[in-house]
């Protein structure tokens, strides 16, 4: 039986960076670039997001915190930690932009993935437990980001998006871009709205009264698509409906820079084996 480990920790700096990068945005549009729209606010953020990133990967807090999130699957082995700092040697995070190349064919203006990699436990309860680390481990989030107006308004769906989100709201999110003020300097952090398990036409009616009932921080976002409580792994769906080329794509990896993983299968000693040893020997 194969148990697909959590990266928590790594995850936590993905969510740091993309917070510090909302906050940057926020100052920006209240000095320079007030009441910008929706495409302005998504790529201008997708730079600062970037390079958020980049300091991130080069202060190695990606591989320090994938280190960590390796020590947590054999907690109680010595050996472990230099195992653990040998697969997390370079590991970086970086984000893609993708502009769409035609008309949306999904409906979702915005597909946010995370690609990360796939650490599974094998034999968990077993002196054989080995761990396989591989790449490319995706999960995606369809987004329909909407920009209130000058007069308090979300606006409506249009056909094509009526016609073809309430296929996908199992995993479709509302992303919320809004001014607080009258002169639309003062811009909010990013809200959003889960969909999933609700009918499509009661989310138009949130949109229409401006009552969305359960708006989350983008943190709490991430975290969540990052350990699979939303969105979907299904590849035939992230490659067709989330990011096909129609779409644009915010596509955060979790890599190594040369592709592979430096070591792809290792012994683990599981919790349960190191119980089962004597203390001294």
């Amino acid at each position: 039986m194969n148990k697909i480990l959590q990266i928590e920790k790594t995850l936590e700096v993905i969510c740091n960076c993309w917070d510090e990068s909302e906050k940057t945005l926020q100052l920006t549009i209240e000095d320079q670039f007030p009441g910008k729209g929706e495409v302005f606010i998504t790529e201008y953020f997708h730079g600062l997001f970037k390079k958020s990133l980049e300091n991130a990967s080069k202060e190695k807090r990606i591989e320090n915190a994938f280190i960590q999130d390796l020590k947590a699957a054999s907690p109680h082995s010595y050996e472990w930690l230099n195992t653990s700092r040998r697969i997390a040697n370079g590991l970086i995070a970086e984000v893609t932009l993708h502009s769409p190349t035609t008309e949306t064919k999904t409906g979702g203006d915005l597909g946010l993935v995370i690609s990360r990699p796939r650490l599974s436990l094998q034999n968990t309860y077993s002196p054989d437990a080995e761990l396989f680390v591989a790449k490319d481990f995706r999960r995606g989030l369809l987004t329909q980001a909407k920009l209130r107006n000058d007069r308090a308004k979300w606006g409506e769906f249009t056909d094509t998006q009526k016609e073809k989100l309430p296929n996908h709201l199992n995993y479709l999110a509302l992303l919320l871009y809004r001014y607080k003020d009258q002169n639309r300097r003062s811009f909010e952090k990013f809200k959003w709205q889960l969909c999933a398990g609700i009918p499509f036409s009661i989310i138009e009616e949130w949109l229409k009264t401006d009552t969305m009932p359960n708006l989350i921080d983008s943190y709490q976002i991430l975290k969540k698509l990052g350990t699979g409580e939303i969105g979907t792994d299904d590849e035939h769906i992230i490659k067709d409906v989330i990011c096909p080329l129609e779409n644009q794509t915010l596509i955060i990896h979790i890599r190594w820079p040369n592709g592979d993983p430096p070591m792809s299968r290792v012994r683990v000693h599981t919790k349960h084996e190191m119980m089962a040893k004597p203390l001294y020997q």
